[in-house]
């Protein structure tokens, strides 16, 4: 995706005042951020956007402050193993285009053939029994040997054996975070994230520096399944 339009979507992204929701139904609806930044102001008044809202979307109210998260993410995205996938790149996950409220912007570390891949999502309680854990490791196992790649969420429990079952078989996994992309939670994982990093992927779609509020889990296993 050229430069301008990755920063377009940024800086929807980060505004305060256009809800993810309502840019992700823009996007199933006009399928690019240039079709919805050419819409006439009267356009977006029907649908139901305000003058200020407007205004973001027409590129006429930068503030210093979005201006430099914008900036940041960008640089961030130069640095290699770094992405931000939009709604439009070439390497954003088909399937997501498809959900209800498809994520406008992806952030990810890693490897970008971790997302072409046929995926089994295992997930499960924190809080998981020991056969439980048991389970979870020898299926992520046997079905990465499959040729499936396992997707978990990173989370203690199921989803770390999950993920660790796959690794120590010598698969691939992706791990969907809660977090933003520059966190680990819980912190006890940091090693299993790095070993995930080696040949698979971490995602998040939540800006950097996000910590782990509770409403972040029910978004994030959205894109996990």
């Amino acid at each position: 995706m050229d430069r301008h339009s990755c920063l377009y979507y940024l800086r929807i992204f980060h505004s305060d005042i256009i809800a993810v929701q309502h840019f992700a139904l823009l996007l199933k609806k006009f399928q690019s951020i240039r079709a919805i930044v050419d819409l006439p102001a009267a356009k977006l008044l029907e649908i139901g956007f305000n003058s200020n809202q407007i205004n973001v979307l027409k590129d006429e109210d930068r503030p210093q402050h979005l201006r430099a998260k914008v900036d940041s993410d960008y640089e961030w995205s130069c640095k290699a193993g770094n992405y931000v996938m939009c709604f439009e790149s070439a390497d954003y996950p088909a399937l997501l285009r498809e959900i209800d409220s498809p994520p406008p912007v992806l952030f990810m570390r890693g490897s970008l053939n971790a997302l072409k891949a046929n995926f089994f999502s295992i997930v499960g309680s924190r809080r998981a029994s020991s056969a439980g854990k048991r389970n979870a490791y020898w299926i992520a196992g046997e079905l990465s040997q499959c040729g499936l790649q396992i997707s978990s969420g990173l989370a203690a429990g199921i989803d770390t054996k999950a993920h660790e079952g796959c690794l120590d078989r010598g698969g691939t996994t992706v791990a969907i975070m809660g977090t933003g992309i520059d966190g680990v939670y819980p912190n006890s994982n940091r090693n299993l994230a790095s070993r995930i990093l080696e040949r698979g992927a971490l995602v998040s779609e939540f800006t950097r520096g996000t910590l782990p509020y509770p409403g972040n889990f029910p978004r994030r296993n959205r894109i996990i399944s």
